[in-house]
């Protein structure tokens, strides 16, 4: 079995290679990676309107 990681901060398509050495009648081999990486999701800290809903009903004064 052979393990291979690939860590990114870039959201997008890659594509990487591994070279495998071996004592085997055709020693090198050559494996290549693609992938695509989705961009993380984000979190909003306020809703759009920019104001904070906390779920109470408001409080009016008189």
């Amino acid at each position: 079995m052979i393990k291979v990681t690939y860590d990114t901060k870039r959201a997008g398509n890659f594509t990487k290679t591994v070279t495998i050495h071996s004592n085997a009648k055709s020693p090198d081999k050559i494996l290549t990676i693609k992938g695509h990486v989705e961009p993380a999701a984000v979190e909003e800290a306020f809703p759009a309107n920019g104001k904070k809903d906390d779920g109470a009903t408001p409080f009016e004064k008189h």
